[in-house]
């Protein structure tokens, strides 16, 4: 049986960079994702003053507080959601600072209402564009507030974000959900890399939360020396230093999963198992429905093995349940993946509470139906939804219309999940109908998964020789 390892959780790297940065002394953080995304956020806490130590395999990251200076500069941040988010709210903290956070252009147009919205009302004053677009200029000063509303049906970011740094506000915060909270796994997440830090986050069923105090606002007088002592969590003594381990990344098990599933064979995953806290991992719960992927772990590897191994085409394990109406709004990242294999299955798929998935790095849930339109796969969709016909009835029209044997160039957008969504699904067209999607801008996918082709390369030769063996 092969093995395999994957890239280290986006999502986690950068939720412990912005904790390892507050916490006191220094924190050693294990395998951490070397993305696009990680290294624009540990580029800003640079420019923020704060060391990091890069030793590859791992980063120190120490505490900056005595080094801190009142100052203005201006932030790049590429193409990184999380990075603005959570870097927002850690200016916020910062007395007589005013730092301005920039994007790419395709980010600069994703308005940040909610999140604009609650460091207002805890005191902070911050400037951007008409309908609260981006660049984003936070004047930190002296939080006056420790109670606030925000809107829960936008991004659970936002509120990652603020439990992020609610721990370093004087007493207690209390935020209160107004409306549904989405993607709460990724809240669960959070909570958890707080309470590897030591920090206690009370959860009212996802309708507020309660962080306890630890520290207070971060102090520097005009000549940029810190003035207050603060307190933080698990200091027993004054030289305490913490080592936390990144788990691997869930949503880059998606695509494995599915090349698994398309192409019959079985993996072992070396550092993944069904303890992880990140809700991407139940994507393999619904592989398992629909395509009859079988899937185990133990306290530190997960196996992934297809349904009747090598006996029963994609189309024919898909058929067996069909498809109907299924429900993504704990895991919109991983959509896209399952939109991919959809049309495989039988009849119509429509899959639902996508209402974020147009709020990311493209419109994606457009850019997924027009992409797959391009393989005479029937797609229709709503702001909020995406409707995926049966691929197996269009391939009269295919031979019909000339389309087997010739390349169709696939979009991406500069979205890493859409060029690996359609790498996996090209693999296996390539391999069974001698189809060949050209997968344009392959780089994209640099900003969560540089080694991706790598991955399916190396995937694509072990199944080469499995499919020999098995003639055999």
């Amino acid at each position: 049986m092969k093995h395999l390892t994957l890239p280290g959780s986006k999502s986690i790297t950068n939720r412990d960079l912005i904790l390892a940065a507050l916490c006191d002394w220094k924190t050693t953080l294990s395998w951490v994702l070397r993305s696009d995304d990680t290294r624009y956020m540990m580029n800003a806490l640079r420019d923020l003053g704060i060391e990091i130590q890069d030793w590859w395999e791992r980063i120190v990251v120490h505490w900056w507080k005595e080094k801190i200076i009142s100052q203005e500069l201006e932030i790049y941040l590429g193409q990184s959601g999380t990075s603005i988010r959570f870097l927002t709210w850690l200016a916020a903290l910062m007395n007589q600072w005013r730092v301005t956070f920039v994007w790419d252009d395709r980010l600069m147009e994703r308005p940040l209402g909610s999140l604009i919205d609650g460091i207002k009302q805890l005191g902070i004053k911050v400037d951007t564009r008409e309908g609260n677009l981006p660049p984003v200029t936070v004047h930190g000063w002296k939080i006056t507030s420790n109670s606030i509303h925000m809107d829960g049906t936008v991004s659970s970011q936002f509120f990652t974000a603020l439990l992020n740094i609610g721990w370093f506000i004087d007493w207690w915060l209390e935020i209160i959900v107004d409306w549904e909270l989405v993607s709460k796994p990724y809240i669960d997440m959070t909570i958890c890399e707080l309470e590897k830090f030591g920090i206690h986050v009370e959860n009212n069923d996802y309708k507020s939360f309660r962080v306890e105090v630890f520290g207070k606002n971060i102090p520097t007088s005009n000549n940029g020396t810190a003035e207050e002592e603060v307190f933080f969590p698990n200091t027993s003594t004054d030289h305490f230093e913490r080592n936390i381990t990144i788990e691997w990344d869930a949503s880059a098990l998606s695509y494995i999963a599915n090349f698994i599933a398309l192409h019959g064979w079985r993996i072992t995953i070396d550092n993944l198992w069904d303890e992880s806290k990140q809700g991407d991992y139940q994507y393999l719960e619904i592989l398992k429905k629909y395509f009859w992927l079988d899937y185990y772990s133990d306290w530190k590897t997960t196996t992934l093995k297809a349904g009747w191994i090598d006996k029963i085409s994609p189309f024919l394990r898909g058929r067996a349940l069909g498809g109907g109406e299924i429900n993504f709004e704990d895991m919109p990242d991983v959509s896209m993946s399952f939109m991919s294999v959809a049309i495989f299955l039988s009849g119509d798929t429509k899959i639902t509470w996508l209402k974020t998935l147009n709020l990311k790095e493209c419109l994606r849930i457009d850019a997924m139906r027009d992409e797959l339109l391009k393989l005479w796969v029937h797609v229709t969709s709503t702001q909020d939804s995406i409707t995926i016909w049966e691929f197996w009835s269009f391939g009269s029209e295919m031979k019909k219309t000339g389309w087997l044997n010739k390349s169709v160039k696939i979009e991406t957008y500069d979205d890493h999940r859409i060029a690996m969504t359609f790498g996996v699904l090209a693999s296996y067209l390539k391999k069974q109908y001698s189809e060949k999607l050209e997968i344009l801008d392959p780089d994209c996918v640099n900003k969560t998964y540089p080694k991706f082709w790598d991955d399916l390369r190396f995937l694509e030769q072990v199944d080469d020789v499995h499919a020999t063996y098995f003639k055999k």
